[in-house]
Parts: structure tokens; sequence; C-alpha cells
């Protein structure tokens, strides 16, 4: 395999491998080389960070098409964490504020359908 050396916060740091696995919560991992220790990076903020020059501290990276292992630049994007919620499905379990909008729009004669276009 090739061996990679990449600007991470301004520093120089050695990728010998550069192997990525998936994490439980769908996200790839790499191990990276910073003075000789190896430490582990999400791929995705790896890529944030060298194509939006950085990443502001109260912000967070958002996948466009919900898709956590797409790490291509194209589906990727800098955004709120507000932003971030917005932009989930809910398969997960949703926020009392989700279920509470979801109330107040079933109780405005909303449909399942109408209701789902909101979010």
């Amino acid at each position: 395999m090739n061996a990679y050396h990449l600007l991470i916060d301004r520093q120089v740091v050695f990728c010998d491998t550069c192997k990525q696995r998936l994490n439980k919560r769908g996200y790839y991992l790499t191990e990276i080389q910073i003075n000789k220790k190896s430490t582990t990076f999400e791929v995705h903020r790896l890529i944030a960070k060298a194509f939006f020059n950085g990443i502001p501290k109260d912000m967070e990276i958002d996948h466009i098409d919900r898709v956590r292992s797409n790490n291509k630049i194209t589906n990727l994007r800098v955004v709120t964490k507000s932003e971030n919620l917005k932009n989930r499905d809910f398969r997960g379990r949703p926020t009392i504020e989700v279920i509470e909008k979801i109330i107040k729009l079933h109780k405005k004669g909303l449909s399942t359908e109408q209701i789902k276009n909101c979010f």
C-alpha cells in the first residue's frame, strides 16, 4: 500500500496504510500517526478539514444524502448542529421537539404524508 503525508491542523502527519474501518455508528475511521503516536480520526472530518479550510468549533459536518459512509466531498457540508439535525431520518428516536411538532401538525389536520414532508 501507499504511504501518505497529510496536513492536519497545520501539522504534517504520516499515514502508512490509511486503512479504513466502519464504526458502529456508520462512519469510516482511519488511524494516522502523529508524532509517532497512532490516533483515530473520522474520515469525513479529515476530508472537511482539507477541503473546507477547517471546521469552526460550533459547526458540524453533515452528510447531505444521510449516508454516513459516503464521504465524497460533494456529499459533505459544514452546518450548525440545528441544520445537521434537520437533515436526518427518524429511524432512530426523535427528539421531544420533533414529537411535539408532529402532534401539532396532526392536530391541524395534516395527513401523515404531509407531516412526513415537513421533515
